[in-house]
């Protein structure tokens, strides 16, 4: 499925990070995770520990919030490194994100760096997602 990346949250915000990354993500016990060259599984969540690791890998710019600034906003920007107009032709675009999160800003702005302004999902991802998603909220 077709989503916009900036509406991604939470796991399926990872998957997207996972696939931006050229991994297979899979849903395993309600968490998003892929299998290493090394065949065991590997896992990210959104935290600034994993939006750092992409800040430094894949060169991502960050702008804090202004102080005082509410709600606070956090802009994150990476050279576009996907593919645009005609056959085989790169575009030279920085992408932007805004969160009121740091880490949320970050994945968006890696995942635009490959995917653009949206990103293909696949649906059976998003859907055993969603299903996980809402049976942990029905029982928390």
């Amino acid at each position: 499925m077709l989503v916009e990346v900036d509406t991604l949250t939470g796991q399926a915000l990872v998957a997207a990070a996972m696939l931006a990354m050229g991994e297979t993500p899979q849903v395993v016990s309600g968490k998003v995770f892929f299998r290493s060259e090394q065949g065991s599984w590997c896992g990210m969540r959104v935290s600034d520990e994993e939006a750092a690791k992409l800040i430094g890998m894949h060169w991502i710019g960050l702008d804090r919030p202004s102080k005082g600034q509410s709600p606070p906003q956090w802009h994150a920007m990476a050279d576009f490194q996907g593919r645009s107009g005609g056959a085989g032709e790169m575009s030279h675009l920085v992408v932007s994100s805004w969160s009121t999160d740091m880490p949320s800003a970050v994945f968006r702005a890696f995942v635009k760096s490959r995917f653009g302004e949206k990103v293909d999902v696949p649906d059976e991802l998003l859907s055993t997602i969603s299903a996980r998603a809402g049976a942990a909220a029905s029982n928390g």
